[in-house]
């Protein structure tokens, strides 16, 4: 069955669940945001017809993702354009690139993986890749 659900105007609980069990938690939560409402909240009150929505709890269902990564990655595909500020190799204050070198090694192994290269070896062969692949582009 669908549903007609007006993001510009406050949600009800009905058009909440509806959102939450068809896997628009980006939605919902954008239109809740805007409108001063608390998701888990609208998600837990009983529907139009007095009976609960049978929907977990949005911060819940984040919860279940394990890293940043993942949480970003799923937003992302849920169509939520997602600007990361603090990521490694972000601009920093003097208009330069911050350098490999000052990465943690976390933070390289996470980039390799995004440009789909090894991971393996010591800081210094990571930060060696990257640099390579840096010149390629």
């Amino acid at each position: 069955m669908s549903m007609a659900v007006d993001l510009s105007t406050p949600l009800t609980p009905d058009e909440a669940a509806y959102l939450a069990q068809r896997g628009r938690e980006a939605e919902l939560a954008g239109a809740a945001e805007r409108h001063g409402q608390d998701v888990n909240e609208l998600l837990s009150n009983p529907g139009g017809d007095g009976t609960a929505p049978v929907v977990t709890p949005l911060n819940t269902n984040l919860q279940q993702v394990a890293t940043p990564e993942a949480l970003l990655a799923r937003l992302r595909d849920m169509g939520v354009n997602v600007q990361v500020v603090d990521e490694p190799g972000a601009e920093v204050e003097d208009g330069d690139v911050s350098p490999y070198e000052e990465w943690p090694v976390k933070d390289l192994d996470a980039e390799l993986k995004r440009r789909n290269m090894a991971v393996t070896g010591d800081k210094q062969s990571k930060v060696d890749r990257l640099y390579a692949d840096d010149e390629k582009a």
